[in-house]
């Protein structure tokens, strides 16, 4: 058996996740991913993960939304437990604690937070959208605040 390179930060990290050890979505090149032909040109090593994590995203605020108008007796659970699972998803899939080898947060953040934004904008003023808007701001805060000592 061969001893894996652990020469720097980023063999190791790439050696964890290509034995899945961990998760690092967005890590270029440990993915087979096969780009619409449309974008085939255009991003040459495209990040099928980001799409799939802001549609979820969105299935959790529209989630909460949708039980923000439910009984009182259920509302406050429901829109609680939704809101947890947000801030789950934030700290565990989109700004995970990890070490990043290199300065500032990982992109894939600051593409969830992009993606997040345009939803926004492109919903009417209401609820929703001061949602959406709420959790874009959220993961940029944790983007942030979790790789300012990087």
């Amino acid at each position: 058996m061969r001893t894996p390179d652990f020469s720097n930060d980023e063999a190791k990290l790439r050696w964890m996740v290509q034995h899945g050890l961990i998760h690092v979505p967005g890590l270029h090149g440990l993915h087979a991913a096969v780009p619409h032909p449309a974008h085939a040109e255009s991003d040459p090593d495209p990040d099928p993960w980001i799409p799939s994590a802001v549609a979820r995203l969105m299935r959790l605020i529209a989630l909460k939304e949708a039980g923000a108008r439910l009984p009182d007796a259920t509302r406050k659970q429901f829109v609680a437990k939704m809101d947890a699972s947000i801030s789950a998803f934030i700290d565990d899939d989109i700004c995970p604690t990890i070490h990043w080898p290199f300065p500032g947060p990982p992109p894939w953040s600051f593409e969830a937070v992009a993606e997040l934004t345009m939803i926004a904008n492109s919903l009417a003023e209401g609820p929703l959208r001061t949602a959406v808007t709420g959790v874009a701001d959220r993961v940029m805060q944790k983007a942030i605040s979790t790789f300012s000592a990087s």
